[in-house]
C-alpha cells in the first residue's frame, strides 16, 4: 500500500519546509507548490489524500484554489486569519491557526486523512 500523499501550497518557502519536514517524519509523501496554478497542475497529475494550503498567496488565494479542487479532496487551511474562511460556501474542510505546533498539525492531518491511511513512521 502506498503512503498517503499530501500537497502543501504556500508562497512562503519556510512554511513549506516546516510542514514538509513535519509530515515526512510522520511517514507521508509530500508534494509542494508555491502558487495556485502549480497546485492545480499537481492535483491533476497525482492522486492526493489531502491538500494543505495557505490563504494569502499572490494570484490565487487559498479559498479560490480550494473551490477549484476536486470536491472529494479534503482541504486544510493554514492561516492566521480564520475569519476569512467563515463563509460556508467554500470547500475548506478544516483550519489550523498560525502559530501551530507540529504535533497539532500531525494530529489534525491524521484525523482528516482517516483510518486505514496511517503512514508508516519513518526512522530519523
Amino acid at each position: 500500500m502506498s503512503r498517503p500523499r499530501i500537497l502543501i501550497v504556500d508562497d512562503e518557502q519556510h512554511i513549506v519546509s516546516l510542514l514538509s519536514m513535519t509530515l515526512r517524519k510522520q511517514g507521508y509523501e509530500v508534494l509542494s507548490a508555491n502558487n495556485g496554478v502549480k497546485a492545480l497542475e499537481l492535483a491533476a497529475a497525482f492522486e492526493l489524500d489531502l491538500v494543505i494550503l495557505d490563504h494569502s498567496m499572490p494570484g490565487m488565494n487559498g479559498v479560490d484554489l480550494s473551490d477549484q479542487l476536486d470536491a472529494s479532496l479534503p482541504v486544510l487551511m493554514v492561516t492566521s486569519r480564520p475569519q476569512i474562511i467563515s463563509d460556508t460556501n467554500h470547500r475548506i474542510s478544516d483550519v489550523i491557526h498560525k502559530p501551530f505546533s507540529p504535533r497539532d498539525l500531525a494530529a489534525k492531518v491524521q484525523d482528516m486523512i482517516g483510518p486505514g491511511k496511517e503512514p508508516k513512521e519513518q526512522s530519523a
